[in-house]
């Protein structure tokens, strides 16, 4: 995965392909766009803009679990992941995405299990879409 990440270092078209594929599939109506950049990228298509957060222990620890690494191999490779976005996002687009002031709800999953957070989720993107007239 982080060979990736430096390849899209040098070269741009890989980020701005998975971006145009976002926008065409935001602009079909009725989905759910998961990507670093969807709430920028789609800030005027979506409906909702939310960020799941965690601090770096925890991530570290469910990277770790998930893939068999060391927690110091996965905190490394979040680090360097995190770093490559940021610098590639910063020189395409000129977005920060250390700023979360975009996003209409931003939600910290360090305690918070994946079962609750999908209710916390529900229950907003629920109220949000009802008052907005969506169904």
């Amino acid at each position: 995965m982080l060979e990736l990440h430096r390849i899209a270092e040098t070269d741009f078209s890989i980020d701005r392909a998975v971006d145009e594929e976002a926008v065409k599939e935001a602009r079909m109506g009725n989905v759910v766009i998961e990507g670093h950049l969807a709430a920028w990228i789609l800030k005027d298509i979506a409906d909702v803009r939310i960020y799941l957060k965690a601090d770096i222990r925890a991530r570290s620890q469910r990277l770790s679990a998930r893939d068999g690494k060391s927690i110091e191999e996965a905190l490394n490779e979040i680090r360097a992941r995190e770093e490559s976005n940021r610098r590639r996002y910063l020189t395409i687009y000129g977005i920060d995405i250390n700023d979360t002031s975009i996003f209409d709800l931003v939600i910290d999953t360090t305690y918070v299990n994946a079962e609750k957070v999908v209710d916390i989720v529900y229950e907003y993107v629920y109220n949000v879409l009802h008052s907005k007239g969506k169904f």
